[in-house]
């Protein structure tokens, strides 16, 4: 997807002032589970490079 010229310079222009948007680092970690779409966190199931699971759908 590309930006327009308008919608560039608007970016810059909100950067430039400070109210850009940014990324919210605070939250904990979230995965979302393979099987059942659920968002879960860090300990609250396996995470490897292909896939997700939550621990409900893991069988923990």
């Amino acid at each position: 997807m590309s930006f327009t010229e308008e919608e560039r310079a608007a970016w810059h222009a909100a950067r430039r002032r400070g109210s850009a948007a940014t990324i919210d680092a605070e939250g904990p970690p979230r995965h979302v589970c393979l099987h059942c779409g659920n968002a879960f966190g860090v300990n609250e199931g396996t995470v490897t490079e292909e896939a997700a699971l939550c621990d409900v759908c893991n069988g923990d």
